[in-house]
Formats: structure tokens, C-alpha cells, sequence
């Protein structure tokens, strides 16, 4: 800064003012103007540590999860928090512990100790969660899980509206019958984390089905991965059941063929 103000020819007070943006000083237009123009040809940029002990913020926000960043399907879960800092000027530090609480533990710590204004903790799937002692009393939103008696705001899908979603569309393209649903209530082997997300989408799509006087003709309880879906879904072809919901919207009874199936 010392350096900009004597190449702008002002004092390192007025240029501090200047570079900051403060306007409750009396800085002539010019000054300002030939401050600015100095940082730009001395490449000046700010330290931002320094900064941070004035405003009390770093500007910089945690994510801390078990394993979204390892799985391609939670790539956008990353990419909207990343463009939610970034049009407020922050910067996104992730970590992710994969289900390891002690080194959940020490990555929390590591974020805190370089002064994160808060922290996002996330889970892969929807669940209850127990977040680490160190965030307690922290600026802190939890996303896709929930912690009751955690004083932190959760944010999670509407399970159960897309569920009402999925039934809703099957009715207007006119299936009331030889509808199954595949995946069920909870992955398989049953875990924890398919509780919330499985019973919630099963329990609005049975809803409006009954509402529209249709209902499930079966439920085939398996993990959600794509190709188990293919795999079930197979199955029950060569078992010779012919669902008529996988049909075209307004198209009732036409399959579309899965790649690889005869």
C-alpha cells in the first residue's frame, strides 16, 4: 500500500481509504482515480489476513461431508454451494471425512482453525445425524441430514413432493395400473440413510395414486444405484410382467426398450 500511495502521489492514509471503497472521507475524485489506477499497474491486491483481523471475517466458508465429493451423482450438491461463495465473494474450502468421525473431528478443527466464517455440514444421503462437538455453537447449515436438538437450520429435498410428483405425472399419462415401484423404501441391505429418503418418496407417491383410484401393482425393495435399477427392472421382463407406467407420457403401454435388453 505504501507503495501505491507513492506512485499515486498521496498520503498511505488517503490510499488505504481509497482501496477500501470508504466514501465517509473527504477524497477528491482525482485522488481516488490515481490511487486506483497505481494499484492497477502495481498488481496491488490486499492482505487478506490483515483485513480479516479488522472485519472479524475471512470471507471463507467450510463444507465438511462423509463422501459427497467421491460420488458423481452429488456433484451439483458441491457446484451450487461453490456459486452460492462465489457470488458473495467467498471462497469454499471442502473436506470430507468419509464416514470417519475422528477425522470428521480434525477437519472441523483444521476449517476452524483458519477462521471459516461458518461451515456446511453435508450428508450423501438424507439422515439423522450427530454433527461433531466443535460445531456446536457455530454458524453452521446442515444439508441433507437433519440433527434434532441442534440449533442449526437444515436444508433437504422434498422427498415427499417428488414422490407426489411421480404420481401425479404416471396419472396424466393415464396409468392407473401395472405400476411398480423400484427401489422401495430403503436401499438394500436396509440402512439408516434410505429411511428418510425412500419413506417419504413412497409414502406421496401411494398417496396420490389412492387419491387418482390407482395403487401399486409391486414394490421391489433394492439399493438405488443404476444398475440395480436395470437389474429389477430385467428381471421382471423375463419374468414376463409387462408394468404399463414405464410407458411415454400420453403413450399408456409403449416400453421404452433398456439399452442392452431383448
Amino acid at each position: 500500500m505504501a507503495d501505491v500511495a507513492r506512485e499515486a502521489g498521496v498520503s498511505p492514509t488517503t490510499a488505504s481509504f481509497a482501496l477500501s471503497g470508504r466514501t465517509d472521507m473527504r477524497i477528491s475524485d482525482t485522488s481516488r482515480q490515481r490511487v486506483l489506477e497505481a494499484a492497477r499497474r502495481l498488481g496491488y491486491r490486499p492482505n487478506v489476513t490483515a483485513r480479516s483481523l479488522r472485519t472479524k471475517s475471512t470471507q471463507t466458508i467450510g463444507l465438511v461431508s462423509d463422501r459427497i465429493t467421491t460420488t458423481p451423482f452429488a456433484g451439483d450438491v458441491i457446484r451450487g454451494a461453490m456459486e452460492a461463495a462465489r457470488e458473495q465473494d467467498h471462497l469454499l474450502f471442502i473436506a470430507e471425512a468419509d464416514g470417519d468421525r475422528a477425522a470428521e473431528s480434525s477437519l472441523v478443527h483444521a476449517l476452524l482453525d483458519r477462521q471459516v466464517d461458518a461451515v456446511i455440514y453435508a450428508t450423501m444421503f438424507t439422515r439423522y445425524v450427530t454433527p461433531p462437538k466443535e460445531l456446536f455453537g457455530r454458524r453452521v447449515v446442515l444439508l441433507n441430514c437433519l440433527a434434532p436438538g441442534f440449533d442449526a437450520p437444515s436444508v433437504v429435498p422434498d422427498e415427499l413432493e417428488a414422490g407426489r410428483d411421480a404420481a401425479r405425472a404416471l396419472l396424466a399419462a393415464g396409468h392407473t395400473r401395472g405400476i411398480w415401484a423400484i427401489g422401495g423404501h430403503q436401499a438394500v441391505p436396509a440402512t439408516p440413510e434410505g429411511i428418510i429418503a425412500g419413506n417419504e418418496r413412497m409414502r406421496g407417491l401411494e398417496e396420490v395414486l389412492r387419491e387418482g383410484g390407482a395403487r401399486l401393482d409391486g414394490v421391489i425393495e433394492c439399493d438405488w444405484d443404476t444398475l440395480d435399477g436395470y437389474r429389477e427392472v430385467s428381471a421382471l421382463l423375463a419374468a414376463g410382467t409387462r408394468p404399463r407406467a414405464p410407458g411415454v407420457p400420453g403413450r399408456p403401454g409403449v416400453l421404452r426398450r433398456l439399452p442392452g435388453a431383448r
